[in-house]
């Protein structure tokens, strides 16, 4: 999930900057729902389609920064299990045929790396506790295969239920 087009801009920016400082690789700011999907992008694109049509936007609050000894939850920003995401969770879960997560951690991302635990809890702490309610307004499918900067969007839709 995607946030909308001014925090997007917020936290990529955030991204960049932390990339550039630490000698890794940015990417695209998201909050992953289901990761690791197999399957060909064509159908894979549908069900996200019709996945976004049911869920409409999704408030995504976080609860301040967090750091995990691990790659791809090095630095992020923890988000409330809200009613909403963890539906939406849940959903997704249904609709590409896969039992929901019970250990669930929607999260932001800030930092892709391998960093000791005193460089990531300063880094938290330079980052503050204080981050913006923000939304998710869209869902995107991507392709995940190789580093992150290899990564690519195969399709995007808006998280708007029907009118």
């Amino acid at each position: 999930m995607a946030p909308e087009p001014p925090w997007r801009e917020r936290f990529a920016r955030t991204i960049r900057d932390l990339a550039g400082r630490l000698g890794t690789d940015p990417f695209e700011p998201h909050v992953t729902l289901l990761p690791g999907l197999p399957g060909e992008p064509g159908r894979l694109s549908e069900t996200a389609k019709r996945l976004a049509a049911e869920l409409g936007p999704v408030d995504l609050v976080f609860r301040g920064v967090r750091h995990q000894p691990r790659f791809f939850r090095c630095i992020y920003l923890e988000a409330e299990k809200g009613k909403a995401l963890v539906a939406a969770h849940r959903r997704a879960a249904e609709l590409f045929d896969r039992a929901a997560d019970r250990s669930f951690l929607p999260h932001l991302s800030l930092v892709y790396a391998h960093l000791g635990p005193e460089v990531a809890a300063r880094l938290c702490a330079e980052l503050g506790s204080e981050h913006p309610a923000c939304r998710a307004t869209a869902l995107e499918v991507v392709h995940t295969e190789g580093p992150p900067q290899e990564w690519r969007v195969v399709a995007s839709h808006r998280l708007s239920l029907p009118s």
